[in-house]
């Protein structure tokens, strides 16, 4: 049991409720049921977070939902993952009356380096509507974004990954959000996967051009499209036009949309397109098994050629999957003014959580572990949002596997309270 302690409500203060995250393991569900049986009190002072585990993609040509395709497929071990987990949530939930009292909502924690979002998009979105009905009630989910990466427009795009691209509810949760302290802008060697920096330049690219963020002028611009195209060739061995590897990236946050594509399409399927297919068909059979079927409400998303064509590349190109997990050097793809450019985002993200009125869960003591502070009074995005008198609004103190890291929930409430 992970068991990191969070306060809830918009307040840290005065809380009477934790929340606690566990993996969705049996282990787990029996100690949950356990503590629940020797103390009904747990069933007014604790709800429960059930995690879905992130990990590295990595690429095989078999596996338990592959079984059948020959072709590789990036994430494969994820999607096996989050389908599992997807039908034991499920049994859990009908199949005992204890998690279902205890249940607050769904989590998505784990490395976010070499582990992209959108494999976890629609199961999400499915299971938020799922166990809603199931338990009568509005869930709150939390997601890991922001926390774990070597870029920090790396660890933005995570975090707008979770608040733009994957549907929430007010209330629900960024675990973390560290990347929003700016801190540091490079970690490490400086050294990051060549298809990560792509889709760093090219989601900056897209909220200046689509008007997003104002134009950071002329340098800015050239050096995004010049870095773009030298990646994209050194990848794909094709300069793919931003826009188009755009598309296919906000494509994967909406396979239902893709599904109905694929199934009206009057041609034959690709590979990589009828593993999506059965990805969602996969999800889709098990809320039906549980007696909740999932019902697509979506139009066909009809992508441009080349961005499908970018987006087979992407999922189902050995070569090009290969290429792009090599390291490339993020100081000479910074271009002018990164620092500038950051703040501009992290504004813009602030802005977009307060107004869905979501909530930023931040763990000072595991954070300071993390990125080497001497103190977690110290902590940058804590320090930011107190400078912003945005602290009440938008911040839940939370302690993040305190059996391993020896953090405190007391201990870290006062650590906030003494940031100045």
């Amino acid at each position: 049991m992970r068991g990191a302690l969070f306060h809830s409500g918009l307040s840290f203060r005065n809380a009477s409720v934790y929340h606690v995250k566990v993996s969705i393991d049996e282990r787990d569900f029996k100690i949950l049921r356990s503590l629940a049986a020797r103390d009904k009190s747990v069933f007014d002072r604790v709800r429960v977070f059930t995690s879905f585990l992130k990990e590295p993609c990595s690429v095989r040509s078999r596996g338990r939902l592959l079984s059948g395709y020959q072709d590789p497929f990036r994430c494969s071990n994820l999607l096996d993952r989050i389908t599992g987990h997807t039908d034991t949530l499920l049994r859990w939930l009908r199949s005992d009356a204890t998690l279902p009292r205890l249940f607050a909502g769904l989590d998505v924690a784990g490395p976010e380096k070499a582990s992209p979002n959108w494999p976890f998009s629609l199961p999400f979105t499915m299971l938020d509507n799922v166990v809603s009905v199931i338990l009568g009630r509005r869930l709150t989910n939390s997601y890991h974004s922001g926390e774990d990466y070597i870029s920090v427009f790396r660890g933005l795009r995570s975090i707008y990954d979770t608040i733009i691209l994957i549907p929430r509810n007010p209330g629900d949760r960024i675990g973390h959000g560290y990347a929003l302290g700016l801190h540091p802008m490079i970690s490490g060697a400086g050294l990051q996967p060549m298809q990560e920096l792509l889709e760093d330049l090219v989601w900056e690219y897209m909220l200046y051009s689509t008007g997003v963020l104002d134009d950071p002028g002329y340098r800015v611009r050239a050096h995004l499209e010049s870095s773009i195209r030298s990646l994209s060739t050194k990848i794909y061995g094709t300069a793919y036009r931003p826009e188009a590897i755009w598309d296919g990236y906000k494509a994967l946050y909406n396979i239902p949309s893709l599904a109905v594509a694929f199934t009206t399409s009057s041609g034959p399927l690709e590979p990589w397109q009828s593993i999506l297919l059965h990805y969602y068909h996969t999800l889709t059979s098990i809320t039906r098994r549980h007696g909740h079927p999932y019902r697509i409400l979506a139009g066909p998303t009809y992508l441009p050629e080349d961005a499908m064509d970018y987006l087979g590349s992407y999922l189902s190109s050995a070569k090009a999957i290969l290429r792009g997990s090599a390291p490339a050097s993020i100081k000479d793809l910074l271009g002018p003014s990164p620092l500038k450019r950051a703040r501009e985002i992290r504004e813009y993200l602030i802005e977009e959580i307060a107004r869905n009125k979501l909530l930023i869960e931040v763990c000072p003591s595991s954070n300071a572990a993390m990125h080497g502070l001497d103190h977690p009074a110290e902590h940058p995005l804590l320090n930011y949002l107190k400078r912003e008198k945005r602290v009440e609004e938008l911040v839940v103190i939370g302690t993040d596997d305190p059996g391993i890291l020896n953090t405190d929930i007391v201990l870290d409430n006062y650590y906030t309270t003494t940031i100045k």
